[in-house]
């Protein structure tokens, strides 16, 4: 059986992610651009940070001009993918703030992230100069409902141009998946083994 296009690029990310060092990527990165994160140790070859390197593998495959980024919470799906941003693009992370400490200093350490506190179904939050119709990549991780992921996919999918990359966080989490189904474009359940507890996947416009 062919593979669609969400399911070829899987497959291309998984292949880097097999040959992904994570002693000297991801956990040295954090240890050095943010205070305060003792506990990531132990997320080490566990469920939550399969999602950060499959999520690092695909940037550094694509190389992405812009990534815009719907929630952040610690930043470690940030970091995961300024890690392997090339050089002159940007990360737009974007969080609605709290308690959790988001982003800390990271922008102190990658010049490519531009973050941004406001919630995300207001399109005024960004800056004049942000034209979003050229993200290349896109990261959905926000309120995990499926009301907000059906509000994000409507307002957003105006901008997502041809061939852009589409990922999303716990699709099996809430009713989300009753959402996911009914995404149009060519899509790949990747849960495992990016995040078989609650679920991810990807999608190509």
């Amino acid at each position: 059986m062919s593979l669609n296009k969400a399911e070829k690029l899987n497959r291309e990310v998984l292949e880097l992610v097999d040959k992904f060092n994570y002693a000297s990527n991801i956990y040295h990165y954090v240890r050095q651009a943010v205070r305060g994160f003792e506990w990531f140790q132990e997320y080490l070859n566990k469920d939550e940070f399969a999602c950060w390197v499959w999520l690092h593998c695909l940037t550094k495959l694509k190389q992405p001009k812009q990534f815009v980024e719907l929630g952040a919470a610690f930043g470690n799906s940030t970091i995961s993918i300024a890690t392997a941003m090339p050089k002159d693009s940007r990360l737009i992370s974007v969080d609605i703030g709290g308690i959790q400490p988001t982003w800390g200093n990271l922008d102190q350490y990658y010049p490519s992230l531009l973050p941004i506190w406001g919630n995300d179904l207001d399109l005024k939050i960004y800056p004049k100069n942000i034209d979003l119709k050229k993200t290349d990549i896109w990261y959905i991780d926000s309120e995990h409902t499926a009301e907000h992921f059906q509000k994000e996919l409507d307002l957003y999918s105006p901008f997502f141009k041809k061939g852009a990359i589409v990922a999303c966080d716990d699709i099996h989490f809430n009713d989300m998946f009753s959402t996911w189904e009914k995404i149009p474009y060519e899509k790949c359940d990747n849960s495992f083994p990016c995040h078989t507890k609650t679920g991810f996947g990807v999608f190509v416009v």
